[in-house]
């Protein structure tokens, strides 16, 4: 017995409409995963560059402090 072909459209319709349902959370899900990875860049170079600037300032620091001692005139 054939199928009427109105229910050949309702299942046509159907299998769109769970194609663009799994389309949509497949494009949703690599959204998320690129503003993850975003934000996981952001957070690896912000705290480098804190690091980068903790150890200039340990480094002048510490040539101060050889420098002072090379020009104690205090102590001579």
């Amino acid at each position: 017995m054939p199928v009427p072909q109105s229910m050949w459209s309702q299942i046509g319709l159907q299998m769109t409409m769970e194609i663009a349902v799994y389309l949509f959370i497949g494009s949703s899900m690599a959204y998320w995963l690129v503003l993850m990875r975003i934000d996981d860049m952001k957070q690896t170079h912000y705290w480098r560059g804190r690091k980068d600037g903790f150890d200039m300032h340990r480094r002048m620091i510490q040539n101060k402090i050889k420098t002072d001692e090379v020009f104690d005139y205090d102590k001579n």
